[in-house]
This record gives C-alpha cells, sequence and structure tokens, in this order.
C-alpha cells in the first residue's frame, strides 16, 4: 500500500508544527518540542527511539507486516517492505 506524503509532515501532537521526528514505539511523527514533552517525561519513553523525518521522501510504503510505520527495509525473500521494529520477525 502506497501512500503520497506532503512534503512537510505536520507533528501528531500539536498539529501545527512541522514533525522532525518519528517514534518507532509510539508510530507518530513529532515536532522538537512536542518530542521533548513526551520522551523527556519518563525513563520509559526515554527509551524509544527515535528517527528523524526525511523531508526529500515525497512517495512511501507503510510496513506491510503492522501496517502502522514508516517502512524502511525490504525482505527479498518474501518480497515485502517492512520498518524497523517489525524487521525482528524477518
Amino acid at each position: 500500500m502506497t501512500y503520497l506524503l506532503k512534503l512537510r509532515a505536520l507533528c501528531e501532537g500539536c498539529e501545527k508544527s512541522e514533525a522532525l521526528l518519528w517514534c518507532i514505539q509510539d508510530h507518530c511523527a513529532l515536532c522538537k518540542d512536542c518530542d521533548e514533552k513526551v520522551h523527556v517525561v519518563n525513563r520509559i519513553s526515554q527509551r524509544h527511539e527515535r528517527v528523524e523525518v526525511l523531508r526529500q521522501s515525497v512517495v512511501t510504503t507503510l510496513c506491510n507486516h503492522c501496517h502502522r510505520a514508516p517502512s524502511s527495509l525490504y525482505c527479498e525473500d518474501k518480497d515485502i517492505c517492512i520498518c524497523e521494529l517489525c524487521s525482528v520477525h524477518y
């Protein structure tokens, strides 16, 4: 399933600022301020892995396993695109 994304992703926290980070565990895109509010609060959320949102990508594919996160890896044996979190299953 392929989705066309806007060049500027909106933060899912405040819905006002440009999203700069994708939280793999929370499956959401956040701006810097919202990321700090969410992930500095407690030790558990501080361990969440966040990756930079790439603005160069216009077209992306959602993970064929969880259907929530953007895919970042291609599994040649299964002919599917998967996210980093789901890659442990393959």
